[in-house]
């Protein structure tokens, strides 16, 4: 398997930025593991390849601890 460089995502980061459009799936992850999360008690979330952190923020303003890591620096920027 072969991911894009990081370069790759701060090109489309950078570009999404300057159009004033975020990349967010609104609660189509969160919500669908969201469930999951909570009948297993969890209260920890690491959320790799956060992008701008939209679902971070969604699952941190439901009482999770959570931690966002993404390849792109712009992304995160």
């Amino acid at each position: 398997m072969q991911y894009a460089p990081a370069a790759h995502w701060d090109q489309v980061f950078r570009t999404r930025r300057d159009l004033g459009k975020d990349l967010d799936w609104g609660d189509q992850w969160t919500g669908a593991f969201a469930p999951i999360l909570q009948t297993y008690q969890m209260q920890n979330v690491l959320d790799l390849g956060c992008g701008t952190g939209n679902d971070v923020l969604r699952l941190a303003q439901h009482g999770y601890t959570v931690v966002g890591l993404d390849h792109s620096r712009e992304a995160i920027h």
